[in-house]
């Protein structure tokens, strides 16, 4: 058989249920626990001082929109489907007194990490996703993200788009990180530069 052949296969029936299945029950299990250890430690870590006084400064430094509140909200925003634009909070922290630089700092600082678990987790389900997908329709996406996926990264951060979803998304083709990083960081510093540029005018 010659060596340039390459032959798709497709999973079967089967082996989709038996998948299906199995996440499903890992998805059972996990609620579950979760549920279990909200239900017994909540209230004791409710009354706990280091509890409180940890939540008393998210909420100061959250309300004030101080740059280590940027902080907070750019990593949760950033968070697989967490609807939390940064802009606002941004340019509301601007009108406040927040230094530019040490703003964007911070910005970048809660991204980073947040979009570094998007795409582990997309990277990790990747199997699963491609267990109910046709092979083939995978690689024809694979094909497009390959060739447009640095435009679309570029655009998504430079837009205030839902980038943590593209993020997610890349991450279960597998995309090339160190390009994702590249492109993400120069399309959010670029529109956080017009951010201030646009406080500085008006």
């Amino acid at each position: 058989m010659p060596k340039d052949y390459a032959f798709i296969f497709e999973r079967s029936n089967k082996q989709k249920l038996e998948v299906f299945f199995a996440t499903l029950m890992i998805v059972v299990v996990l609620t579950a626990m979760v549920l279990v250890f909200l239900t017994f430690f909540q209230e004791g870590f409710k009354g706990s001082p280091s509890f409180q006084t940890l939540k008393n400064f998210i909420d100061k430094d959250i309300k004030e929109v101080t740059p280590l509140g940027l902080f907070y909200m750019s990593f949760l925003g950033n968070l697989l489907f967490v609807p939390l634009p940064i802009e606002f909070p941004f340019f509301y922290g601007l009108t406040q007194g927040n230094p530019f630089f040490i703003s964007l700092f911070f910005v970048i600082a809660g991204m980073i990490p947040s979009y570094a678990i998007d795409y582990l987790v997309g990277a990790k389900l990747s199997r699963v996703v491609f267990t109910f997908i046709s092979t083939k329709k995978i690689y024809k996406v694979k094909r497009w993200v390959d060739k447009y996926g640095s435009y679309a990264i570029f655009g998504f951060n430079l837009l205030p788009m839902p980038s943590n979803e593209l993020t997610f998304a890349l991450g279960i083709a597998k995309y090339n990180i160190t390009r994702l990083f590249v492109f993400t960081l120069l399309g959010s510093v670029i529109k956080f530069f017009a951010i201030w540029g646009l406080y500085v005018l008006f």
